[in-house]
């Protein structure tokens, strides 16, 4: 590549943004990396820089994810390198005054989702996203309050799977994007396509923004056919004034994107009248808003004040603040209600994590043992049952079902088992030797997921024998790739001091993350 790109790349600021990604973006995380890389940021950075100015940067293969999403599907999730990351980051990031510019007409009165930073050199270059969607609901009320009688409800069949990346690159070259990067850019994307030419990896703010360019031009055309319209990533809704102007806006929108490679998911795809659309958009709100109503009802009367009407931010506060049990008790209630007395086909993802967020924060043990009946039910609410299980301290209550349940054939996702042991490992507590057995199975079969193994080497190094231990070290010179071997090195830490120094002073000439890896040892 040229001397141009290699200076021109802000690679310290990609990193920053990659690592905003890593704690709730990212699908994928490797237990030391970050750590390791920071043992010597500058020279990790300076190495990047350099083998992109001399030509031998080549991008890896992506490394592909099943994780679950509702009714059995999974969603397809890339991990990248992290040099690949804050590549990526870094070229996106030279484009992105560019996309800021010719986008911001759209945040926030069209595009909702993943709205861009009022300044484009924010580390943090999208806003909070809570907000957007709020947004998103809140203006298409008003729509349908200023007289729009039907709601078209759309959204695009696999999205980020089906983004073509040619016409992309073109996009960012219309935009007046540096040409010096858009080549890197194009090799990138092409080396991590899951399908020939087409895919952007999901999990990635980057991409998030590339996807944002990318249906910019079918906002454009709607808007300028006179169909109003709003969108929150490929989440389409257009409002019409009768059911025949709804039929020909869906034709023009499906027509806008079949010339960009997408379709619309005909099982999504719906005309609705303004109340029934009302109702949809509203979604769980009116439950939502009925329970912290009877909530603070209750916390008011307990507290003996006399306050007519309090508004639902203020709702929000004193739910923050307060917590009795007669309030307790309310939340118990439409837990019982809604998810353990109704049949699980009518199960509400929204109602779910607003209730189980609530007993969490009053660190109520209550759906504990139904939420374990939910790892095989519904694997795509790991993270949210793993969640209230920490903020209840419930993991003594929960280890043995675990134990049972990644031992079961139910446990038939490695991203799901991920989940769950990536959670033990991060909290304070002494698996039982059930758990370690299950570890150790995992942590030395090669034909699981490298980033299983990872964060199950983590669990043997804190705690495993001695003999596992050895066995970590002999499976040293096997390792794939430098990362693991500097895992390696980071999980000997309790290996006796005389072996251990022994074994990092070969390591650490093995390559610049093993020298990080043995430096970070030695300093623990």
């Amino acid at each position: 590549m040229p001397d141009s790109l290699a200076d021109q790349l802000d690679l310290a600021l990609a990193w920053r943004r990659v690592k905003n990604d890593q704690p709730e973006r990212i699908f994928i995380r490797h237990p030391f990396e970050i750590a390791v890389i920071e043992q010597d940021l500058n020279g990790w950075l300076s190495n990047l820089g350099d083998s992109i100015r001399n030509d031998s940067y080549n991008p890896s293969s992506s490394l592909v994810s099943d994780v679950p999403k509702g009714k059995g599907a999974v969603r397809p999730a890339a991990h990248l390198s992290m040099a690949d990351r804050v590549v990526y980051a870094g070229c996106v990031g030279l484009c992105f005054p560019q996309i800021h510019r010719h986008l911001a007409w759209a945040q926030g009165t069209i595009d909702f989702a993943y709205r861009f930073s009022v300044n484009a050199d924010n580390p943090d270059w999208l806003r909070n996203q809570f907000q957007g969607w709020q947004d998103f609901r809140t203006q298409s009320l008003a729509r349908i309050d200023a007289g729009s009688s039907y709601v078209v409800f759309a959204d695009i069949a696999a999205y980020y799977e089906y983004i073509d990346i040619s016409v992309l690159i073109s996009d960012l070259r219309q935009i007046g994007a540096p040409i010096s990067v858009l080549n890197l850019l194009s090799a990138c994307l092409n080396r991590w396509a899951q399908v020939s030419g087409r895919s952007i990896p999901q999990g990635h703010s980057a991409s998030d923004i590339l996807g944002k360019l990318y249906l910019h031009t079918i906002d454009q055309n709607l808007r300028a056919m006179g169909i109003c319209h709003f969108r929150y990533v490929d989440d389409f809704r257009m409002f019409c004034r009768d059911r025949v102007e709804a039929k020909k806006a869906i034709i023009e929108l499906a027509r806008l994107l079949r010339k960009r490679g997408l379709s619309l998911q005909s099982a999504k795809l719906e005309i609705r009248r303004a109340d029934d659309a009302r109702r949809n958009i509203d979604g769980v709100l009116p439950i939502l808003t009925n329970v912290r109503r009877n909530f603070i009802a209750q916390v008011i009367g307990s507290l003996g004040l006399a306050i007519p009407y309090v508004s639902l931010a203020e709702a929000e506060s004193i739910l923050a603040r307060e917590s009795d049990n007669a309030s307790i008790d309310l939340i118990r209630e439409a837990y019982r209600t809604f998810f353990i007395d109704t049949a699980d086909s009518e199960f509400n993802p929204t109602l779910f994590h607003f209730l189980l967020n609530r007993l969490g924060r009053q660190r109520d043990r209550f759906a504990v043992e139904h939420c374990l009946a939910l790892f095989e039910k519904h694997p795509e609410e790991t993270q949210h049952i793993l969640r209230y299980f920490r903020a209840t301290d419930a993991v003594c209550e929960v280890e043995l079902v675990l134990i049972s349940f990644l031992n079961s054939p139910d446990a038939l996702y490695p991203y799901q088992n991920f989940q769950i042991i990536e959670w033990f490992s991060e909290i304070d507590h002494t698996p039982s030797e059930g758990f370690i057995a299950i570890i150790r199975r995992l942590a030395f079969d090669s034909s699981q997921p490298s980033y299983l193994r990872s964060v199950c080497r983590k669990i043997i190094g804190d705690y495993g024998s001695t003999a596992d231990l050895e066995r970590l070290e002999s499976d040293y010179p096997e390792a794939r790739n430098s990362l693991e071997q500097s895992e390696i090195i980071c999980c000997l830490r309790r290996m006796e001091v005389g072996r251990r120094n022994a074994f990092l002073r070969r390591a650490e000439g093995d390559g610049f993350l093993n020298r990080n890896a043995a430096r970070l040892i030695r300093g623990s």
